[in-house]
Formats: structure tokens, C-alpha cells, sequence
């Protein structure tokens, strides 16, 4: 499996770690073990597992012609790789601009953090944790990252690009279940 040859390349629970954010203070280390666990699960199958399915379906009119190494930075443990994939879809040819966040631990390089056309993966994830952790306790946050990978695993189709929680669906429910005092006086006819 390609996931096997490229967990080595990652650090998942420096990942973690970054996706906590300002959260990762309040986190228990046994808690930051068990959501690596679960984060790296959900990565796997949300990332890994659906380009290897779209690379070898016979249909796939993608193919990576080539991967330059445009630019790298070093400084001290960190490192910052930028590249650019060169993609083929059927006659045409594309660039997508690909770089990689590194950390040098326990004497070799590991990615913490991928950026695609600018979008952070980490920034993207610490964006939903934020809003859960703001919202619920860190449970809810496991729990989520949990039920999503199940889900997964049930149903390999399922759209990638899902987000890990619904966080805005269970305000609203929850909004809906205890409305604010003015919304109260309003349905009462009262102003």
C-alpha cells in the first residue's frame, strides 16, 4: 500500500500538535496521543487512500509528468521545501504549485504541514479544530475525527473533500433547541 511507503515521510503528531493550535496547551498528552491517532487515520484515508484509488483507475486522465524542486529554506530544525508538480490531463499541461514544511527529529526529515496552490493543510484543520474546541470539549473533537474515519471505512466512496465535523450544524441545532432570550420574546409575540 502507498500509505506504507510514505508514513515514514510524515510526523503526524507534530501535526496534531500544529492542527491544536493555541488548543494544544489544554491538551493532555494521552489526548494528543489518541487524536495522532485518529488524525493520522483520517489523513490516510481522506488523502492517501483516494489519490491511490484515482491513480490507478483505468480511466484517470491525470499523470504527473514531473516534480521540480523550485526552492528550499533551512533554518536549524526546520526546513521548507517548494516544488511544482507538473500534471498532464489528457493533451494538456499544468503546474500546481506544491510545498512541504519539515522537521528534523530524531535525526531525520519528516513533513509536518503540505501546501497546495497555497492552502495549508494544517492551517485548514486548525481552522475546524478551532471552531470545534471553541464550541465543545476535546471528546466531541475525537469523537468526531473518529465517527468520520468509520464512516470512511464503511463507505470508500465518500467524498474526500467531507469536512471532519459539522460544527455549524450542531450550533444551529443547539441554537434551535435553547434560542437566545430575544428570539424567545419574539416567538411569544412579546418585543
Amino acid at each position: 500500500r502507498l500509505v506504507d511507503e510514505l508514513e515514514p515521510l510524515f510526523t503526524f503528531r507534530e501535526m496534531t500538535y500544529r492542527a491544536l493550535g493555541a488548543h494544544a496547551r489544554d491538551v493532555k498528552p494521552e489526548q494528543v496521543e489518541a487524536l495522532s491517532k485518529s488524525f493520522k487515520k483520517l489523513l490516510e484515508r481522506v488523502y492517501i487512500d483516494q489519490l491511490t484509488a484515482h491513480m490507478v483507475k483505468t480511466d484517470n486522465p491525470y499523470s504527473v509528468e514531473d516534480i521540480v524542486i523550485t526552492n528550499s529554506e533551512l533554518r536549524g530544525i526546520f526546513a521548507r521545501i517548494n516544488s511544482v508538480a507538473k500534471i498532464k490531463k489528457n493533451s494538456d499541461n499544468a503546474e500546481i504549485q506544491m510545498n512541504y514544511r519539515m522537521v528534523k527529529r530524531d535525526g531525520a526529515w519528516r513533513i509536518y504541514d503540505i501546501e497546495i496552490e497555497g492552502i495549508s493543510l494544517i492551517d485548514n484543520y486548525r481552522s475546524q479544530f478551532n471552531e470545534v474546541l471553541t464550541n465543545h470539549p476535546f471528546d466531541y473533537l475525537l469523537g468526531s475525527i473518529e465517527k468520520h474515519v468509520a464512516d470512511l471505512d464503511k463507505n470508500p466512496a465518500a467524498n474526500p473533500i467531507e469536512e471532519i465535523t459539522d460544527a455549524k450544524e450542531a450550533k444551529e441545532a443547539t441554537a434551535k433547541t435553547d434560542p437566545p432570550a430575544e428570539k424567545k420574546s419574539q416567538a411569544s409575540g412579546k418585543k
